[in-house]
């Protein structure tokens, strides 16, 4: 099973664990990793150091080689995107200190919500916010993959949002998104 093409570190172990049929928690007890940080390595947001490595490479029946490659390689790449967009990370860090911290918990459950409410495809989800930061596409178009306008993930619950995929007007191609609308308060969900 070593020849399996992983995205990243995070995927390899993974998808290796499953595969294997070993729980999360299981494994972090096998590797001596507390389940949080086990959970951590998992989504990505924890790369450890040379001998959790070497002890999950045991576990999971990896080379110590390939394993700490993929963690290089994602250590790596995520100090590139720091070093190299050192503007856009300053811009999300300011962002964050002038939201407080429930107005940021509210702003990403709405996302959150709105993303299992709509059930669209998140592939096609994440080509329009590429076309949006790309200047191709603005928030209210309807977007040429079928899905809704962006700015329904954001703008406040309206009978329209939750008609929109049976509109007329939408159906003919037009946006699918009213102005007058915009300003509706939340009816179909909590924030």
């Amino acid at each position: 099973m070593q020849n399996q093409n992983y995205r990243d570190f995070s995927d390899a172990i993974k998808s290796r664990r499953k595969e294997l049929g070993i729980s999360q928690r299981e494994l972090s007890r096998r590797a001596h990793i507390s389940p949080g940080y086990m959970a951590r390595i998992e989504n990505d947001d924890a790369i450890p150091g040379h001998d959790i490595i070497q002890r999950l490479s045991e576990e999971l029946g990896f080379q110590f080689v390939l394993l700490n490659g993929l963690a290089q390689i994602s250590k790596k790449s995520k100090r590139d995107i720091l070093e190299k967009y050192p503007k856009m990370i300053e811009l999300f860090q300011r962002i964050s200190l002038q939201m407080k911290e429930r107005e940021i918990q509210s702003t990403f459950k709405c996302f959150e919500n709105r993303i299992v409410i709509f059930s669209e495809d998140q592939s096609k989800l994440a080509t329009n916010f590429r076309d949006y930061f790309k200047g191709k596409l603005k928030p209210t178009d309807k977007p040429a993959n079928g899905t809704r306008p962006l700015c329904h993930y954001w703008i406040p619950w309206s009978k329209e949002l939750s008609e929109w995929e049976h509109s007329p007007e939408n159906n003919q191609g037009n946006n699918g998104y009213n102005r007058s609308n915009q300003n509706n308060g939340e009816q179909g969900e909590n924030n």
